[in-house]
């Protein structure tokens, strides 16, 4: 089952990573490496707001 939220979507994104990393492309591994930072990043604050309320 897929879920769509950004933890699940940053970890997909990480595998697809992973799978083409031993291409030439460095600029694309590196915008893919920040918007998997980015998604990582929303999930942690989307967990503590769910633990503030």
């Amino acid at each position: 089952m897929i879920q769509n939220d950004y933890y699940h979507i940053a970890m997909n994104d990480i595998e697809y990573l992973n799978a083409v990393k031993h291409l030439p492309y460095y600029n694309q591994h590196c915008i893919a490496c920040q918007q998997i930072c980015e998604k990582l990043f929303k999930h942690i604050l989307n967990v503590m707001r769910l633990l503030i309320k």
